[in-house]
């Protein structure tokens, strides 16, 4: 006999079952020493399998795996989230009061408002000196955190 018996025929062999013409693995391992060696191996994996104790789950563990999967916590991200979008405002008023001096333009403000509220468009504008791209990408931040916030990580359900 020049073939070795595989895996499966081992293995139906020691389960008992009649996939495989038994008397033909009994005659084979008779004199087949390297498939006596494979026949060992296996009785002893399934004694081993047999006397292994396997660690009880408690009586409630599918009740705690649904609630788990129900309940999902909240990610890392949705913890720092309100920080971040702090984080970026603040970053946004920051860039526009270095490029801006506010002082004189909080003073020239409060005083178009109550002196004249009809010139306050046109006088708003130039009392920027020149930082009104800063105050855009300010607001323009501001926004696309809101979007970023409303539509991506907040998706409606």
């Amino acid at each position: 006999m020049s073939n070795h018996l595989n895996d499966e025929q081992i293995q139906s062999y020691l389960d008992n079952q009649d996939r495989f013409d038994k008397t033909y693995i009994q005659e084979h391992l008779k004199t087949c020493t390297f498939c006596q060696e494979n026949l060992k191996e296996y009785r002893n994996l399934y004694t081993a399998l047999n006397t292994d104790s396997f660690p009880a789950l408690p009586k409630d563990f599918s009740t705690q795996i649904v609630s788990a999967i129900s309940n999902p916590q909240e990610s890392r991200w949705q913890f720092f989230e309100s920080g971040f979008i702090i984080a970026f405002f603040l970053f946004g008023i920051s860039a526009s009061l270095y490029f801006v001096n506010p002082l004189p333009f909080i003073a020239n403000v409060v005083s178009n408002i109550i002196g004249n509220l009809g010139e306050y468009a046109t006088k708003f504008i130039p009392e920027l000196n020149g930082g009104l791209p800063i105050f855009i990408v300010a607001i323009v931040i501001f926004l696309l955190v809101e979007i970023i916030d409303k539509k991506i990580l907040r998706p409606r359900l």
